[in-house]
């Protein structure tokens, strides 16, 4: 999430309601593997899922996994790929991608974004070959996402349908 969106949570410095959705999401997880709750999450399972909800709804946090995970795909898959520049706008949180099929563009045009971005604009120039390393070193991490906004889908799930 940080890469793309400058959210900075491994840093304990991102938005509030991103680090409250993150810490809700990890408590009802913990409840489902009969695991030790997280520290400072309270509530009834259905409190903390209405909670996660409403976090979901002003942070868009899983549509947002949904679509880096998307993105990720989409470009790797690319043989004439070399490099993408992710552009986001922190204060709209639009996210727009750049494939490039060599490394030389796409570091010159880099170099003209950062210069002309505000404060609230981040570039960021991802090597695909680094997906791909990834991929091989961390394969069940591309999986472990998908999970996750599985289990999330299903949380919301019960507060959308009325179950408890």
């Amino acid at each position: 999430m940080d890469l793309f969106s400058g959210s900075r949570l491994k840093y304990d410095d991102a938005d509030d309601a991103l680090v409250k959705f993150f810490a809700i999401a990890s408590s009802l997880m913990a409840d489902h593997e009969n695991t030790a709750p997280i520290p400072g999450v309270d509530g009834s399972k259905y409190d903390m899922r209405c909670e996660l909800e409403s976090l979901n709804s002003q942070t868009r946090a899983l549509a947002r996994l949904n679509e880096y995970s998307q993105l990720v795909k989409s470009h790797s898959k690319d043989p004439n790929t070399k490099a993408v520049i992710l552009k986001l706008d922190m204060e709209t949180q639009n996210l727009e991608t750049t494939p490039y099929s060599s490394m030389r563009s796409a570091e010159k045009n880099l170099a003209e974004l950062e210069a002309d971005a505000s404060d609230s604009i981040d570039v960021v120039l991802v090597q695909v070959q680094k997906i791909h390393q990834l991929r091989r070193a961390y394969p069940n991490y591309f999986a472990d996402t998908e999970q996750f906004s599985k289990f999330i889908a299903s949380q919301l799930d019960f507060v959308n349908s009325g179950r408890r």
